[in-house]
């Protein structure tokens, strides 16, 4: 039985550590459910071809029964008939391959693992553990699926030939190839009346599996603080958290670039955008600032918002160096600013 006290949902990072090791939430009935569908393709599309070989098996089979016994016969027998049968099996093997695949994608997408088959000592000898899974949710699901699934297929298979007792009393009369067809066809039937109602089958199978997997994966309190101090503590972690919140900030900022009234630069290394508005602040405040690569994305934006760009080396520095995003400009520098306020406001006629 799960244990009581783990009742945090698991995290990100706990969840990439069990698909690391193979642990993931994959239901065998949708992987049965392929398996039908892939059946149905090959019987439907390659259902001529499987038969013209079949018969042409059955033909060379029954050619050889006046064939004198020797190794050299029974070899090319042996050659002839494994040659037939591999040509007849190759569509459903390589049918199951491309379905099977498919299944797995849909459910986990693309994952790649040894650590499922690798010898584990522990797991052989830890009756403990094999005693609590005796009794796990997980194998009391198991145990309740194969019990419906025998029930169903039971149901579906006897229903299935039922309707055909009448036509099979009747074969008797026919040759070989009319019995094969009818076989074929029955056989088809079956196994499409078993792929519909293996669809819901499938779906909910999906649905328990997956909530048992989360329900394993769960984690205590004290689980989640200890996890989230070891990542806390780990460098490149740090460095990761770091690097998307300034790739973050720097986006929210060139978001900013386009309201500005004006851009002071040094004029290559700096470049700073200031927005003034009398009617709400007191005083010119900084929308964006940034050197080097950001300073000549902060000029681009600008120059294609025609917004002013004015060079003022020792200006630009002062506010590169006291200033801070979002923030309005120091007191010292209210002059400097202004002058250039005045000028840029001039141009668009608007009031300082």
């Amino acid at each position: 039985m799960s244990d009581p006290s783990k009742t945090e949902k698991p995290t990100s990072h706990r969840k990439n550590e069990a698909r690391k090791k193979g642990d993931v939430a994959q239901s065998t009935e949708v992987d049965n459910m392929f398996f039908l569908l892939g059946t149905i393709f090959v019987l439907r599309i390659g259902g001529s071809f499987i038969y013209n070989h079949f018969t042409q098996f059955l033909k060379s089979s029954l050619s050889m029964i006046n064939t004198p016994i020797t190794i050299k016969s029974i070899t090319q027998i042996y050659i002839n008939d494994f040659h037939t049968m591999l040509i007849i099996m190759a569509p459903f093997v390589l049918t199951y391959m491309f379905f099977g695949l498919v299944s797995s994608y849909i459910q986990i997408g693309w994952m790649f693992t040894t650590e499922n088959i690798k010898w584990k000592w522990d797991n052989v000898f830890n009756f403990k553990r094999g005693f609590s899974q005796l009794f796990s949710k997980q194998t009391i699901n198991k145990l309740f699926k194969g019990i419906a699934k025998l029930g169903l297929l039971f149901i579906i298979t006897y229903s299935s030939i039922k309707k055909e007792i009448n036509a099979f009393l009747s074969l008797s009369d026919l040759t070989i190839i009319p019995i094969f067809l009818h076989l074929f066809n029955t056989i088809l039937k079956i196994i499409t009346n078993l792929f519909l109602a293996y669809i819901i089958v499938a779906l909910v199978d999906y649905i328990i599996t997956k909530y048992l997997h989360t329900d394993k994966m769960k984690m205590t309190k004290q689980e989640v603080k200890d996890e989230f101090k070891q990542m806390e503590g780990d460098p490149h972690i740090r460095q990761k958290i770091r690097s998307l919140m300034m790739a973050e900030s720097q986006k929210r900022m060139m978001k900013q670039v386009p309201d500005a009234d004006v851009i002071i630069t040094n004029p290559t290394h700096i470049a700073i955008a200031l927005q003034y508005n009398p009617d709400k602040f007191d005083a010119p405040k900084v929308l964006a600032k940034g050197k080097m690569k950001i300073a000549e994305k902060i000029k681009k934006i600008a120059k294609e918002n025609n917004i002013p760009i004015v060079e003022n080396k020792p200006l630009a520095r002062m506010l590169y160096k006291l200033t801070k995003v979002d923030q309005f400009i120091p007191v010292d520098l209210y002059g400097a600013v202004a002058e250039i306020l005045a000028q840029v406001f001039k141009l668009k006629n608007k009031k300082l």
